[in-house]
């Protein structure tokens, strides 16, 4: 491609040769290969500007700066790297979101299940599709590892590239705050895009909630279709905030979408479903309100796709639980032990109530809080706790920089020094396999926090690290006694 074809839409200073060719796209000096275009983006630890050199060494041809550079090279200087990048992608590789109808979801807490659960009707009516988010990105039926929730836009769009090469036409994607201030998804072509709530998380990011939700707003103006959960009050102010075409959903209040008449079981939910005057039967292998709300959310989502009502019902036989989010794991104790992805106050509160729905014995709560995150939630997660389950096990999660100690001792803080149902066990191992050791049939025993992970961050040590195995190989030791 042409120098001046990847720099079409933008606005930039600096003589270039505009018939140069660009072989590929880099800001990480890394993974420059010959003829690349390297774009110097300022981060939070790094600063692109410091690697120019390297680049050019690697083979960089050009590059995109905010910062005058000592560097006989093209240099086209533009306000914002980053933006600029994000114009630069979608050109390199086509606009390949013009060709897909895309969902996205974004909210505090219910991305990764509303994605998952919308890919999975997608699949049940046979529409081979894309997935991007949390645990891992899928182009049609091929996994590839997720790093962060949203991609920056270079390998944002690479994806959406794979998927057209695959045949693919629909996409559902998770659009996390960091991705909306940060530029990654300026340039995609967002058909649908879903609103499932707002709680305290990532003030260490954006410092107050109004900043928080400034950042998760934008993504509305970018989508043509707007759905909207009605029982979150963020949802009913974003409904003000921006006009356009939508469609809303409730367990509380009554949306479009309206979820009444619901009984939770150990084996899943059912519930009646108002649409437009019509009701339905629905059952479904999820627990919980919040649950009820997701799957809310995704049938919304491809609603405003552009799918029937009665197509998505009946394509709901044989749906799956997601990875890491409620999961249940089986055990011969007879107890009910859920693993999930819980990890702020809110969700953890969720949790906690079904887990409570779920026994009419002891609740059991084994969590803890990561490093190098939003420090205020800690002891209002304590509190949650302390008020929730029969006994809480504080733990860690991962710690990353921070001494793990510390974080105990700041989801102590919400708790009342008295309190005697709580232990402290820093090593997340043992305080999983104390709970199952104290647990007794019919108890419920929440793990909650790390879900579908299966690394603990230590430090600068990543471990290898999964709730769900330590559950299994504690059984698998039981049974062997």
């Amino acid at each position: 491609m042409k120098l001046s074809e990847c720099l079409a839409g933008i606005e930039y200073t600096g003589q270039i040769d505009e018939d140069l060719t660009i072989r590929a796209i880099a800001y990480d000096s890394r993974k420059v290969t010959p003829d690349s275009l390297f774009v110097a983006i300022e981060g939070h630890r790094t600063d692109g500007h410091a690697y120019v050199a390297q680049a050019r060494e690697k083979g960089a041809v050009a590059f995109v700066v905010a910062k005058d550079i000592p560097l006989d090279a093209p240099r086209i200087k533009v306000q914002n790297p980053r933006e600029a990048l994000s114009v630069i992608a979608r050109n390199f590789y086509g606009a390949p979101s013009e060709k897909l109808k895309i969902m996205g979801v974004t909210g505090t807490n219910g991305k990764t299940s509303i994605t998952h659960i919308a890919r999975d009707l997608l699949s049940r009516m046979g529409y081979p599709s894309g997935l991007i988010g949390t645990i891992h990105n899928l182009v049609g039926d091929r996994e590839l590892p997720a790093s962060v929730t949203t991609p920056e836009s270079l390998e944002l769009q690479a994806l959406f590239e794979k998927m057209i090469h695959q045949g693919i036409d629909y996409c559902v994607m998770e659009v996390s705050s960091h991705a909306l201030s940060l530029s990654r998804v300026d340039h995609v072509d967002f058909n649908v895009g879903v609103f499932s709530n707002l709680t305290q998380d990532h003030l260490d990011y954006h410092k107050d909630m109004a900043s928080y939700f400034d950042a998760k707003k934008k993504l509305f103006t970018l989508v043509e279709h707007m759905v909207v959960n009605l029982d979150c009050p963020y949802g009913r102010r974003l409904l003000e905030a921006v006009d356009k075409q939508h469609l809303t959903y409730g367990v509380a209040h009554q949306g479009d979408l309206w979820a009444t008449q619901i009984n939770y079981t150990p084996e899943g939910t059912e519930f009646t479903l108002n649409y437009r005057g019509g009701t339905y039967g629905v059952r479904t292998p999820y627990l919980g309100e919040i649950y009820v709300s997701n799957f809310l959310g995704a049938l919304g989502g491809l609603l405003g796709l552009g799918f029937s009502i009665d197509r998505l019902l009946a394509a709901t036989g044989g749906l799956r639980p997601v990875r890491g989010r409620l999961e249940r794991v089986l055990n011969p104790l007879g107890a009910m032990i859920l693993v999930d992805y819980a990890h702020t106050p809110d969700a953890l509160k969720n949790l906690l109530q079904i887990g409570r729905s779920l026994t009419k014995k002891r609740l059991i709560c084994v969590f803890g809080c990561g490093g190098d995150r939003d420090k205020g939630k800690r002891p209002r997660m304590g509190a949650i706790a302390q008020e929730l389950a029969d006994l809480t096990i504080i733990t860690s999660d991962n710690p990353r920089s921070e001494d793990p100690r510390a974080i105990l001792k700041d989801i102590l803080q919400g708790m009342p020094p008295e309190a005697k149902n709580r232990q402290l066990e820093v090593d997340r191992r043992q305080a999983i396999e104390m709970a199952l050791t104290v647990a007794a049939p019919g108890d419920a025993v929440i793990i909650a926090g790390k879900g579908h992970e299966t690394y603990q961050i230590l430090g600068e040590t990543v471990i290898h690290f999964s709730d769900v195995e330590v559950v299994e190989e504690f059984f698998e030791r039981m049974n062997r006694l």
